[in-house]
């Protein structure tokens, strides 16, 4: 795996029984899910929970098992009900740990994930929807953190990022490089 690749974990907080908002059963599964990629050798240090389903309350569990950098948020982006996500900072922060939203003195970096005019800067999307995101997050000078999955064939979309990126040269770095 070439050194600007990272392995890390994504959750879905759910179970045979549906949506998991119990803090013990959230914990529980974080540390199935480490367990599971470290019997592969892999320590994880980056996190990300499935549909930006981060609670506060999980900050002590993953940082009990090594994480570093979260790449959960996407703050002021509308979902595909139309609900904005809260608003945080944009930039990488350490939350509260009562309140992902505001600096605070949480060991984990939370790293946002970029957005414009409620747009949500995963490269799911198609380009056209992607590179406005783009645009806002380089013209701010700041990190541009975009997101992906590998149930979509985002592989058009993410080429036209990569080469973007690089003909505004764009610096890639990994989530742990970013909370180093």
């Amino acid at each position: 795996i070439p050194s600007w690749h990272e392995i890390g974990l994504l959750v879905k907080f759910e179970n045979s029984d549906g949506y998991m908002s119990d803090q013990k059963q959230r914990g529980d599964l974080i540390r199935i899910a480490k367990d599971s990629i470290k019997s592969r050798h892999i320590k994880p240090t980056a996190f990300r929970a499935h549909g930006c389903d981060l609670y506060a309350s999980d900050l002590i569990d993953l940082e009990d098992i090594g994480i570093l950098v979260d790449g959960s948020l996407c703050p002021g982006a509308l979902d595909k009900n139309g609900v904005t996500h809260p608003t945080s900072p944009v930039q990488p922060y350490h939350p509260a740990y009562g309140d992902l939203t505001v600096e605070g003195s949480a060991k984990i970096t939370v790293a946002p994930i970029s957005t414009h005019n409620g747009v949500c800067g995963c490269l799911d999307q198609p380009w056209d929807v992607v590179r406005p995101v783009m645009d806002h997050g380089i013209s701010g000078g700041g990190i541009v953190h975009l997101c992906l999955s590998d149930t979509v064939d985002n592989t058009e979309t993410l080429r036209h990022a990569l080469a973007y990126a690089k003909s505004r040269k764009v610096h890639f770095m990994t989530m742990t490089q970013i909370a180093s």
